[in-house]
């Protein structure tokens, strides 16, 4: 996927985010978003200024997701068993269907796909 899709992505997600919180009244997210992107406070937000909050943002995202992999994975071997996964709930209940080549782990690639199909699953609707 090339940076422009990246970036356009990243726009239409936080479009939506806004959107909704707009919807909901809720202002202040998007004051507190806008702020965190407006990094030299001069009341616009460049994009050099965005390219740098979503760079953050996605490392954010990266390390949270391999500090959850590596929580769930007692063992350290890399992959997620399904006894692993009953330390969440969610993730047990939907084992099966995660695990798409039925070798009874999963892996960062499969949780990856997982999430990718959601988030795909959720914009088509």
């Amino acid at each position: 996927m090339n940076s422009k899709t990246i970036l356009l992505a990243s726009v239409l997600s936080l479009s939506a985010a806004f959107a909704h919180a707009e919807d909901s009244g809720d202002a202040e997210v998007i004051d507190k978003g806008f702020a965190a992107m407006d990094l030299d406070k001069d009341g616009s937000i460049t994009k050099p200024e965005f390219a740098t909050y979503m760079t953050d943002y996605l490392a954010k995202q990266r390390a949270e997701f391999d500090n959850g992999f590596d929580a769930l994975d007692a063992d350290k071997d890399g992959k997620i068993s399904k006894e692993e996964s009953s330390a969440n709930s969610a993730l047990e209940a939907n084992f099966e269907q995660i695990d798409e080549d039925g070798d009874g782990f999963l892996t960062k690639e499969d949780l990856r796909a997982a999430m990718q199909a959601a988030q795909e699953a959720a914009q088509s609707e």
